[in-house]
């Protein structure tokens, strides 16, 4: 056999048995537990002290949008993102995006989509 047919056939091989390895499952002696382990809960990333001053929606809040004189109600649900969407209602109450253009804005189907660019420029 030449040089490169043994070659390939001895990368071929590794990638064989590594595909094998990847494929079977643990042994019955594992010592790792089978179950799922939460990595954090909401009341753990609160109590962190950098995110205590945030804001937060817990609940529901509506913002109006105006594009071109009409109006697009966005109803703002905090339940799974409490300080994301906390973060968007405190910059709306703010004013950040008055006067932004918004260059894209799909009503149908709901849920829709806002795309908006930077408040700075």
């Amino acid at each position: 056999m030449s040089m490169n047919i043994r070659r390939w056939l001895s990368v071929m091989l590794v990638v064989l048995g590594l595909v094998i390895v990847g494929c079977s499952s643990p042994t019955a002696n594992s010592t790792e537990s089978s179950t799922p382990q939460n990595k954090s809960t909401p009341a753990e990333t609160t109590s962190n002290p950098q995110f205590s001053n945030l804001p937060r929606l817990d609940k529901k809040a509506t913002v109006e949008l105006r594009v071109k004189g009409s109006p697009i109600t966005i109803e703002v649900y905090g339940s799974n993102a409490p300080i994301t969407a906390g973060n968007f209602v405190d910059l709306v109450d703010k004013g950040v995006y008055d006067g932004l253009v918004f260059h894209r804005v799909v009503r149908e189907p709901q849920p829709f989509v806002v795309q908006g660019g930077d408040p700075q420029g």
